[in-house]
């Protein structure tokens, strides 16, 4: 620790990392970097590792703090943030720092009469989930967004089918839509590719949000009569609840097992229950004939 504090190079290397956060600021970049140079020395690579050691006495030493009296290091997210943060100029400035450092403490005992560069061209590919790896940030942005572009054109032309081929088998390709969705995602993590994504988009997309189409048409064909507006009403009510509950759920899962998967299976056995259910429920549709009372009613009015 003392030998860094006389180089400086964490210091040096803070001021080349980008400031990402805006207002109050808890960890200063240089006590970010400190601890995450320290950690790497120590064994602890992992960024995990933040969340056990951040109250590590002989860390918050390192880091500049106290401690007993002063606040605990940073934990996990915040480095995630922080390298994400890092771009490809700010790496540059990163490597000059570094060399900037090299060269000025060798050049102590004067200038070296040659200086020998080892280049490593190892590959190093990112595994697993890591950030970085796979797809990048910026297409998966604009891949959230395309969801509901998408969805417009759906629901129109699953309404338009609805009208024909009926309510049921609308509700059924919606459905095994989002069954679609959830398998794309859990496929996401073991092969993340740009064509894989595209299925999550089409199939959430285009069929699963095209159920607002005929969300209101099921219940007034299944339960005709005074008290469609009561049971349509509570079904939208309960599907509100649901979307509300369905985030909720899958984060408490994920904090318990640190996976996505339990909540991905869950949510494509509800999409298969959901699809089972309105097709038992639902009557089928029958085409009205002039001898239809309700069309003779619709008539004499």
């Amino acid at each position: 620790m003392e030998a860094e504090t006389a180089l400086g190079v964490c210091a040096a290397l803070a001021a080349c990392v980008p400031e990402w956060r805006r207002g109050g600021v808890r960890h200063r970049l240089e006590t970010l970097v400190r601890q995450r140079v320290f950690q790497i020395a120590c064994g602890y690579e992992d960024r995990d590792a933040a969340d056990r050691r951040r109250t590590d006495p002989a860390f918050k030493l390192a880091g500049g703090r106290l401690p007993e009296s002063e606040p605990d290091l940073a934990s996990q997210p915040t480095f995630s943030r922080a390298e994400n943060a890092v771009d490809r100029r700010a790496v540059e400035r990163l490597a000059e720092a570094l060399a900037e450092r090299d060269l000025r403490e060798r050049g102590r005992a004067g200038v070296p009469a040659r200086i020998l560069l080892d280049l490593d061209g190892t590959d190093d590919p990112a595994h697993g989930n890591q950030g970085g790896g796979g797809i990048d940030p910026t297409d998966a942005a604009w891949m959230l967004g395309l969801v509901s572009l998408v969805a417009i054109p759906g629901q129109i032309a699953l309404g338009y089918l609805s009208d024909r081929i009926g309510r049921r088998s609308v509700w059924l390709a919606g459905s095994l839509g989002f069954a679609l969705c959830y398998a794309a995602l859990l496929l996401l993590q073991r092969s993340p590719t740009l064509p894989l994504l595209w299925v999550m988009v089409v199939a959430q997309g285009t069929l699963g949000y095209g159920l607002t189409s005929v969300i209101g048409a099921i219940p007034a064909e299944t339960f005709p009569g005074r008290h469609h507006g009561t049971i349509c009403g509570s079904l939208i009510l309960a599907s509100i609840c649901g979307g509300a509950a369905g985030p909720w759920l899958t984060g408490t899962l994920y904090d318990l097992t640190g996976s996505y998967v339990p909540a991905f299976w869950i949510a494509i056995g509800v999409s298969v229950l959901g699809a089972v259910a309105v097709w038992i429920a639902a009557p089928p549709a029958r085409p009205s004939s002039p001898s239809d009372p309700i069309r003779q009613r619709e008539g004499a009015g």
